[in-house]
């Protein structure tokens, strides 16, 4: 499912790192992440967010971090247990001895972007470029999002909606982008490899 999908994503070690969450913490933020689970993994670009979400959302991801080999960690000492608002919605203030409850109000944040009307909107777009055409239709996505809401993110059920024989043969033709192409080529015909 899609929410499954960005919590993992949003667990992610390299994406933390990558992203530099790492060096966000109480009173010295770092936006990138979460800008980036807003505008590239939910809502969208057009989704309705402002800045002050951004910089709520990375008041709210204070804590998430990475430790050792690269594992997801939250580290309380690092987390921001004041009151925040993001997309009009109040976390309220938590004692700074709650613990966990620091990763919890993330953990529902990502929850209710993923399953955010907008999130639907911005995925079902995504997916009907990527598997039938650059330009889809308006009447197309709005299906498959509405198949994302009905299910609550099901990805097997939202490809049935775009890969429906209709929908296929009324789609112009897609062609493999240059490294794509030559890719496949390479594994159709099966070559064995050597090193010189």
């Amino acid at each position: 499912s899609f929410p499954a999908l960005l919590k993992a994503s949003a667990h992610s070690s390299a994406m933390m790192e990558y992203l530099d969450q790492t060096s966000s913490r109480r009173g010295n933020i770092n936006e990138n992440y979460a800008r980036e689970i807003m505008e590239l993994h939910s809502v969208g670009v057009d989704g309705g967010y402002t800045q002050q979400d951004v910089n709520e959302l990375a008041r709210v991801l204070t804590g998430w971090t990475v430790s050792g080999c690269g594992l997801f960690t939250y580290d309380a000492a690092l987390h921001d247990f004041g009151p925040k608002r993001v997309l009009g919605k109040t976390i309220s203030a938590t004692a700074t001895a709650g613990g966990l409850a620091g990763k919890a109000e993330a953990d529902a944040v990502i929850d209710t972007l993923a399953l955010h009307p907008n999130t639907a909107r911005y995925v079902a777009g995504k997916l009907c470029r990527f598997l039938l055409q650059y330009d889809p239709t308006d009447a197309i996505v709005q299906a498959v999002a509405t198949e994302f809401t009905r299910t609550k993110g099901n990805i097997p059920s939202m490809i049935r909606v775009i890969l429906t024989e209709q929908n296929l043969m009324a789609a112009p033709p897609k062609y493999k982008r240059p490294y794509h192409f030559a890719t496949s080529a390479v594994r159709a015909l099966g070559p064995s490899v050597t090193s010189v």
